[in-house]
């Protein structure tokens, strides 16, 4: 309700009159009046991009195991199933984004930068179907400067790899116990530590072969965990 109400003033909607009949009755049972309930939102509204307060709640999201938190810089990233899940002050801030860029149709997940000023959304080749999928697409909503732009996905080492992709499954997600499996054989032969995006393909494969996982002399998946 809290997220509704606080995404609601963007509509300029003053008199409580003006919502949905269902949208009043909860305002009453939650608030206990439309005064009140506006002053809950403006304030959640007006706290969006303060860093303390975007760092408490992707710490909580993580947590409860909705996203993983990036202790090195305070990213926060969670695939976009889960979005409804996550802390309100995290969901104000995705509304806000979405306001300058809605949420693209073919994203997969969605990072809250720990500076709590931008947003990227991030698309994947193959993110259900491959144990490694490439980074197709990035754009990143920078809320302090109301702008919006698309990142570069190419690297001198190819597109940067999604590592430790169950972290990042919906618990329903159809093949999440056998990625986990890959990942932590990934984990215990030191390819990865921290679950995220990882270097470019052609790095990362380098790596494989080195950790014996891929056969060096074809290139081809030799997976052994």
């Amino acid at each position: 309700m809290l997220v509704y109400l606080a995404l609601n003033l963007f509509e300029r909607r003053a008199s409580v009159g003006s919502l949905p009949l269902a949208v009043q009755r909860d305002i009453r049972a939650f608030f206990g009046s439309h005064k009140a309930a506006l002053e809950r939102a403006e304030a959640a509204l007006l706290a969006v991009g303060d860093q303390a307060l975007t760092a408490a709640a992707a710490t909580a999201g993580a947590a409860r195991g909705d996203g993983i938190l990036d202790h090195s810089d305070g990213d926060y990233t969670f695939h976009v199933a889960l979005s409804e899940a996550q802390p309100v002050p995290l969901r104000i801030l995705l509304g806000c984004a979405e306001r300058l860029e809605p949420l693209p149709a073919d994203a997969d997940l969605v990072k809250v930068h720990g500076s709590g000023n931008r947003v990227s959304y991030l698309a994947f080749d193959g993110f259900e179907e491959r144990a490694l999928p490439t980074l197709a697409r990035r754009t990143v909503v920078d809320l302090r400067r109301r702008r919006v732009s698309e990142v570069p996905v190419d690297t001198a080492d190819g597109r940067r790899v999604l590592l430790g992709k169950a972290s990042l499954m919906p618990t329903d997600m159809g093949g999440r116990e056998r990625q986990e499996r890959f990942d932590d054989g990934l984990r215990a032969r030191g390819v990865f530590a921290q679950p995220g995006l990882g270097p470019g393909l052609r790095l990362l494969t380098r790596r494989l072969v080195e950790a014996g996982i891929v056969a060096g002399r074809s290139g081809a998946a030799g997976k052994r965990c």
